[in-house]
């Protein structure tokens, strides 16, 4: 069986004791897109993310984490200053662009989830390796954030360099795929989730928001904001993670509609992970995915989150983007167009809850199609040149 690699910033979030950094939204996303290539090719996760702990030493290590899929770690070390923070990425950066000379060949396929971290040591080894990249695309950083112009530019250079490309929506085919390599999309988790638990009939209608708490892309701020505008047999739920500022400013703004409504109509639920995170989406009803329209980065990203709710057989309150309204997933969102809490209001309260759920249907559909397009996309025989 032939084995694929499988870069990007993959860590435990239960890990407390190497702290690794990562993404919970791109970890899970890792495991599903691992999951399905696995199916036909074994998969080795190489993570080069460093420990977040401020001492400690931790070695390079691999271990199984399921049948066909193994995660490779990078050597780290704890850092307290600037200095050894520094030296802390170098370790990172040198490590991941050794490994792939030393894993790598030109028969190898490296799949790579797009970082600005990544670029030197991915590009520098394909370089000397030749070997065949396919870059998973699930935002342009530079339209999600301020960047300078090196990074603009090393952005552009690696994601020029892939052979192929794995896009979170078709929309960013035009901005990355100039020169028409194949491609597929995978907007997020589309395997059903097994069914834990029912939704609460305790009377009211329970909405969740999940997702990065970021005072800039304020979803969660919104959602908060909507629960002013709906009458009490509504409750809101927020999970998520963010920088302590962020959680603190949404702590506060919860106490203050709460203040407004006279009880407890929002309430922050902390992280949940795995089966635990599953299980309170299946207890709610509607999710929110709230994003502040008008922002460079909804026209290159779709968010994963939509399909997290659709797994969890929830209905769908969603921003109206290009990139949302182009997805197979558009038939069973209820859109709203401007950033008005009010108008999310209307439309949460004109969401059918008795109507049959057709949500599972389509992501059954979207498993099975994904696992046969990502295997096809990662197969490389018919490239020409290729030994």
């Amino acid at each position: 069986m032939d084995e694929i690699l499988y870069v990007g910033f993959y860590a435990d979030p239960d890990d407390n004791i190497e702290k690794r950094n990562c993404s919970l939204a791109a970890v899970n996303l890792m495991n599903y897109i691992a999951g399905a290539v696995s199916e036909s090719r074994r998969v080795t996760i190489v993570s080069p993310s460093w420990t977040l702990s401020g001492t400690g030493r931790y070695g390079s290590n691999k271990r199984p984490l399921s049948a066909n899929i193994s995660l490779q770690t990078c050597p780290t070390i704890g850092f307290s200053s600037i200095p050894s923070k520094a030296l802390v990425y170098l370790i990172s950066q040198v490590w991941l662009f050794f490994y792939l000379l030393g894993h790598a060949s030109r028969r190898t396929t490296v799949m790579v989830y797009h970082s600005p971290w990544l670029v030197l040591p991915v590009v520098l080894s394909k370089y000397l390796k030749r070997f065949r990249l396919v870059l998973q695309v699930c935002e342009i950083y530079q339209d999600a954030s301020a960047t300078g112009f090196l990074m603009r530019h090393a952005e552009r250079w690696m994601i020029a360099e892939a052979d192929r490309y794995l896009l979170s929506t078709a929309i960013l085919n035009s901005r990355v795929n100039r020169k028409n390599k194949p491609f597929s999309v995978c907007g997020g988790v589309y395997r059903p989730e097994k069914a834990m638990c029912v939704p609460s009939d305790d009377g009211r209608v329970h909405l969740v928001y999940s997702g990065i708490i970021d005072q800039v892309k304020r979803g969660a701020f919104t959602a908060v904001r909507v629960a002013e505008h709906l009458d009490d047999t509504y409750r809101t739920h927020i999970i998520g993670f963010g920088r302590q500022e962020d959680i603190a400013a949404l702590r506060a703004l919860i106490e203050v509609v709460n203040q407004k409504k006279g009880g407890v109509a929002v309430t922050y639920e902390g992280i949940k992970l795995g089966a635990e995170f599953n299980r309170f989406l299946q207890r709610c009803h509607i999710g929110y995915s709230t994003q502040s329209p008008g922002r460079d980065f909804n026209a290159s990203s779709f968010p994963a989150k939509i399909f997290s709710y659709l797994t969890n057989r929830l209905r769908v309150v969603s921003i109206s983007t290009e990139a949302i309204r182009a997805s197979e997933a558009s038939s069973v969102i209820h859109f709203y167009y401007h950033d008005d809490p009010g108008e999310i209001a209307d439309v949460v309260r004109g969401v059918d809850l008795t109507s049959v759920v057709r949500e599972a249907d389509l992501v059954g559909r979207l498993h099975e199609d994904f696992v046969r397009d990502i295997s096809r996309l990662v197969k490389f025989d018919d490239i020409a040149g290729v030994a």
